[in-house]
């Protein structure tokens, strides 16, 4: 009966927000200047567990791989995820489980079937589409499974080798998704980019943002790579709710470093409004490297990364928040175990 009650008043709350008008506002429009202040890393240094919670998965490599994974320095866990719109889905599914099996700290994000978005209302009657969701919903019943993504729903300043996609927070298809996260309690890991072709969509895709996590309160919501903004706008959306998340990466693309949006820069510091940024929201922030698992996994490239970049930037921050952005947050939004990393 409370279980009941409970339900039906979740089900009123969110019938409430649905119907509400959401109107983030941005704090600081795009571009930063690249001049501002910074912090060396020095000769600090964090020795701890590291979790890789967005790693691309490139089927090419095959998947005799688990023995690069939990040795100093390389992390101690990976989370695997498809290219959106890039689909392998069942492959992938397959490939993460034996992986898993072989080697219990690689995981993965259930592919989401990306070519689902675009299809007519009519596609979204059918059976195909209903098996689809089906078997979303099992793979995150399964232990190597812990969310879903990386789903864009912006994804245009690439190379011409990657997809550009643009869905409608309306769309069929990412609506049951997300309600199939929030009846699971599950992650999101979400790419949507608020700059498209250099021209601001940052309303657009913040008021999407703030849609998802009051619509759907039980989804624990990751925005990809900082959001790809700057530290105003995101700790806005960070504030929106406890649920909401982000992860960091160190790219060396010019894709954002020419707005000046990247907390990590070339000369092994980072940008001293992000680095207090980092600090204040310690128990909010993770590692995505965003790299290509097995092509750029060897132990000399990725190591050198973690080793030259990561660990010296953990080591700036105070013991606890250099723990919680190498770790501890990613075994509490991931449900992962924690006796793993003792």
């Amino acid at each position: 009966m409370q279980r009941l009650v409970a339900s039906t008043l979740g089900l009123l709350i969110s019938t409430f927000i649905c119907n509400s008008v959401f109107a983030f506002e941005v704090q600081e429009t795009c571009c930063r200047d690249k001049n501002r202040s910074t912090i060396d890393f020095k000769d600090n240094y964090y020795y701890g567990p590291i979790i890789d919670t967005h790693v691309h998965f490139v089927k090419s490599y095959g998947i005799k791989s688990n023995y690069i994974i939990g040795t100093y320095p390389l992390p101690q866990a990976v989370i695997l995820l498809p290219t959106p719109g890039i689909t392998e889905d069942r492959k992938l599914n397959n490939t993460i489980k034996k992986l898993h099996k072989s080697s219990k700290n690689i995981f993965g994000l259930c592919p989401t079937y990306m070519t689902i978005f675009n299809q007519s209302d009519e596609y979204y009657k059918k059976e195909a589409y209903l098996n689809k969701l089906n078997e979303i919903e099992t793979n995150l019943s399964q232990e190597w499974c812990v969310g879903i993504g990386e789903i864009a729903l912006r994804h245009q300043i690439k190379g011409d080798y990657q997809p550009h996609i643009k869905i409608n927070y309306s769309n069929k298809a990412f609506q049951d998704i997300l309600k199939i996260l929030n009846k699971h309690n599950s992650v999101l890991d979400l790419h949507n980019e608020p700059i498209l072709n250099n021209v601001s969509h940052e309303k657009m895709a913040f008021d999407d943002i703030e849609k998802i996590a009051k619509n759907y309160p039980n989804i624990k919501l990751i925005l990809s790579h900082t959001a790809m903004t700057n530290p105003q706008n995101l700790q806005k959306l960070l504030d929106i709710s406890p649920n909401v998340y982000t992860n960091f990466k160190h790219t060396k693309t010019k894709r954002w470093a020419s707005f000046g949006l990247e907390p990590i820069i070339k000369k092994a510091s980072i940008y001293e409004d992000w680095l207090m940024f980092f600090e204040k929201n310690s128990k909010k922030i993770m590692l995505g490297s965003d790299r290509k698992f097995m092509r750029n996994f060897k132990r000399v490239i990725y190591g050198r990364i973690l080793d030259k970049k990561i660990r010296p930037l953990l080591g700036t921050l105070s013991k606890s928040s250099a723990e919680n952005i190498g770790y501890r947050n990613a075994i509490k939004v991931y449900n992962l175990n924690p006796q793993m990393f003792d």
